[in-house]
């Protein structure tokens, strides 16, 4: 990777100036720091503020410092986020990150800026480059897509956004596009550093010796309860990984990865690439649904012969499945032990069945009982209908 050298401390008198600079994001990182140099955020305080947070956030543009914070300041999912963030070394926000990820070698999160933007001059400066993982997957016969919901209506991705169409995005679509995003990468910095063991964390450890010399909870997590698709994992790879399809997974049907899916237990087809991005994935979409009400819709769908995207099989609200449910407390209880969550669960909102050959972006079809008209942009005869590449690689990890 080459790395723009444009990156600055959002806040220019943050003590933590040096390890910055030094330990996070610079062409001459060759080691892991150790956390003397920058600890994890948890590792110092227990309570962190949003200036904590800022003090350790590196941008290549002011205005994503200033978006991150009014993120904080205004979300609903606030407390979770100062929380969650005690577990990560600093934040990286950047135009040229595509796509966001974690780093366990520096215990960082790198936040791709597109999710930060609220105005089109903010737009302006963003790389508009495609992530380089788009077409994997494409000789495939399905597709196992997603999408976030919320009162029969997209929650993300979000109507109206084009960037020719010079639109600015409010407070609540800021937090749609960023809330689900930060969920992952920091279920993904937790799981590698949970809270139990900050404070068992020495000073002369860097945060790759103690992954090397600790198992991170989602390998507990498949210890205790394992998926058991095989002939997803190995398509997961091809989907998310890039591996060359074999002539048996290019054959494989809409049909039979609808039944293989529907009677495991992962909660996206995300969570067959790694254990470590089931772990995140299980999170995320159990604190969607109950921090913000918003319901994630799984759906697999035919590729070939098939522009109306009609649906095989689909789910909304999979992560509260009762045979999902004992994996994501393992999670939950982990990364954010202060919650309820067998009383959450018993709160969510029910598994709803999606109604089969209907389209995905017929949207109340989907779940009622009749035919009704696909949900369509305000002031246009045209249905909303995003890219159905919305799998799941906006994020990801790196060791």
């Amino acid at each position: 990777m080459y790395l723009t050298t444009d990156l600055i401390p959002y806040r220019a008198d943050t003590p933590w100036a040096d390890g910055l600079k030094e330990c996070v994001y610079t062409n001459l990182l060759v080691n892991s720091c150790i956390f003397n140099e920058l600890p994890l955020i948890g590792m110092r305080t227990s309570n962190p503020t949003i200036e904590t947070i800022l003090n350790k956030t590196l941008v290549s543009h002011p205005w994503m410092g200033d978006r991150f914070a009014e993120f904080l300041q205004n979300s609903a999912t606030s407390e979770d986020m100062l929380s969650l963030l005690r577990g990560v070394t600093a934040v990286v926000i950047s135009y040229d990150v595509r796509p966001s990820f974690y780093w366990v070698r520096t215990g960082a999160i790198y936040l791709d800026a597109r999710n930060f933007w609220r105005t089109p001059e903010e737009r302006d400066t963003l790389n508009t480059a495609p992530d380089y993982r788009s077409d994997f997957g494409s000789d495939l016969q399905f597709g196992i897509y997603w999408r976030y919901v919320k009162n029969d209506s997209y929650y993300y991705p979000q109507a109206s956004l084009a960037a020719s169409s010079r639109n600015s995005r409010n407070l609540d679509q800021l937090e749609a596009a960023l809330s689900w995003l930060m969920y992952h990468e920091l279920a993904h910095a937790n799981d590698f550093f949970p809270p139990m063991s900050w404070a068992s964390i020495a000073d002369s450890q860097t945060p790759l010796s103690f992954f090397q010399n600790n198992a991170p909870q989602s390998t507990l997590l498949y210890n205790q309860y394992p998926l058991n698709s095989s002939v997803l994992d190995a398509l997961a790879d091809v989907s998310f990984g890039g591996e060359t399809a074999t002539t048996a997974q290019r054959n494989y049907t809409a049909s039979e990865a609808a039944d293989e899916f529907s009677a495991d237990t992962a909660p996206a087809f995300y969570a067959y690439y790694t254990e470590r991005e089931d772990y995140a994935t299980l999170f995320e979409r159990f604190m969607m649904l109950h921090r913000l009400g918003v319901s994630a819709d799984v759906g697999v769908i035919g590729n070939n012969n098939n522009p109306d995207a009609l649906i095989t099989w689909g789910q909304r609200n999979r992560i509260n499945q009762d045979t999902l449910q004992a994996r994501a407390a393992f999670t939950v209880e982990r990364v954010l032990p202060n919650l309820n969550v067998a009383q959450i669960q018993a709160e969510l909102p029910a598994t709803i069945q999606l109604r089969a050959n209907t389209s995905w972006f017929d949207f109340e079809s989907l779940t009622n009982s009749q035919q009704v008209s696909p949900l369509r942009l305000e002031g246009s005869d045209k249905p909303y209908r995003p890219a159905l590449q919305m799998r799941h690689w906006d994020h990801h990890l790196r060791y």
